[in-house]
């Protein structure tokens, strides 16, 4: 990725990362990407609480400003909120982001044979009928888990670390305002997703996605060891 951002001047800012996070109605946040670095056993415990309902949300992010929020849930019935189903991403509906949100939307973008879009190495990206879609639509334009047969500028690398802005940025920043209102059901959460990402100004969506280039550098610098919050460029 440093390569391609040296290669191509100014592409950090038109370098679009998309990741999906899961809000549960309960405000627990999801600690799959969370570590604790020891020399020796530190006998820590995390309580597990019951599984809540929530929503599962997507975002593209760059300098230009958000794609998003994209909520996946089933049509309401007659039409009529709140009622709605949630669901989890799979490869359909993802594939549906793709075509009939994302898509008109990062095509309204000027240049944008210049722009590029990243996804992660998630399951349901994964999937033969997302790369195809990608490959006829965006062929060399994005970065995602693929093949060598992929028209992708980047293949994603296995276990990578993250590094995106969606990850340390904007999911961060999104769940604290929504859970701060302590939502009592899915219409209210969603509603206060959407009031939170209304709250992300221009400057946030710089600072954040311009540091991508100096976290990549201190990750390599360390060998892609652990490395302290402080250490990486613009931490806040």
């Amino acid at each position: 990725m440093l390569a391609l951002f040296d290669e191509h001047d100014g592409l950090i800012d038109r370098f679009w990362s998309s990741d999906e996070s899961t809000f549960n109605l309960n405000g627990v946040v999801n600690r799959h990407n969370s570590y604790y670095w020891a020399e020796e056993n530190p006998k820590y415990q995390i309580e597990q609480q019951q599984k809540s309902i929530g929503l599962s949300v997507w975002a593209a992010m760059s300098s230009q400003g958000i794609i998003g929020p994209y909520f996946f849930h089933s049509a309401p019935p007659n039409g009529s909120y709140p009622h709605f189903a949630p669901c989890t991403v799979n490869g359909n509906n993802y594939l549906d982001l793709l075509q009939n949100y994302f898509f008109p939307k990062f095509s309204d973008l000027p240049d944008i044979e210049d722009h590029i879009f990243m996804q992660d190495g998630a399951p349901p990206h994964y999937l033969y009928p997302v790369r195809a879609w990608l490959n006829q639509n965006l062929a060399d334009q994005w970065v995602g888990r693929g093949t060598s047969l992929d028209r992708c500028k980047v293949i994603w690398p296995p276990r990578s670390p993250d590094l995106t802005p969606c990850d340390f940025s904007l999911w961060a920043f999104v769940k604290h305002r929504t859970y701060s209102r302590n939502p009592t059901n899915l219409f209210e959460l969603q509603t206060y997703i959407i009031d939170a990402f209304k709250e992300i100004t221009p400057k946030m969506c710089q600072n954040a996605c311009r540091s991508v280039y100096g976290r990549l550098k201190t990750c390599i610098d360390f060998g892609g060891a652990q490395v302290a919050r402080n250490m990486y460029p613009n931490h806040e």
